[in-house]
This record gives structure tokens, sequence and C-alpha cells, in this order.
């Protein structure tokens, strides 16, 4: 539905490092062959809000940064609004 809107669709995952072997079996069974476009992005596991899973801003601005640079990387739209 996103592309068809003319959207770029991405499953961002954020990868705590160091990854469980148990963890990285089960990611890759879910998103290997699925057809959809994933970014695997690496976490320092430090870089999380005490007491939760979720990232800090240390690992936002990580995830962001990837994020904005696969954009660059594959969306034609954006990367010539960067080069702007």
């Amino acid at each position: 539905m996103a592309h068809a809107r003319g959207a770029t669709a991405l499953v961002v995952v954020p990868v705590l490092t160091p990854e469980p072997a148990a963890e990285q079996a089960l990611r890759r069974r879910v998103l290997e062959g699925s057809g959809l476009d994933y970014l695997l992005v690496p976490v320092d596991r430090r870089w999380r809000i005490q007491g939760d899973r979720h990232p800090d801003a240390r690992g936002a601005r990580a995830i962001a940064e990837a994020v904005s640079a696969w954009l660059v990387a594959h969306d034609p739209r954006i990367a010539a609004a960067a080069a702007r």
C-alpha cells in the first residue's frame, strides 16, 4: 500500500548488540524472503532507557541517522532533495 501511494516502505529493526544467536535466527526467519525492505540498525545495549528495551536518545539518533542514509541511498526523490 505504501508503494502504491508513492511512499517508501521500510521495516526498521534495531539490533541490540551483541545480538544473541536465538534472536538473530528468529529475525532471519521472519524477515529474509519476506519481500519487504528492512534495515538492521546496530544499537549498543547500553543505549536503552533504564528498565526498558526502548532506545534512549543515543539509540534513537543512531536509528534516525541509519534510516536517513538508507532513504537517501534508495529513494531517488529523497536523494535529489538531499543534494539541493
